[in-house]
């Protein structure tokens, strides 16, 4: 159950960092928040 966590929080991870740079060229100036996050 520990690993099962550990694997769904790096793929949830790892796609949050895919969707940010997908959409940071649009949002990096005008959502301050998106990169306080990073």
């Amino acid at each position: 159950s520990q690993s099962w966590s550990s694997i769904f929080k790096l793929n949830y991870l790892k796609q949050l960092h895919v969707d940010y740079l997908r959409y940071a060229p649009f949002t990096s100036h005008d959502v301050p928040e998106l990169q306080a996050k990073n």
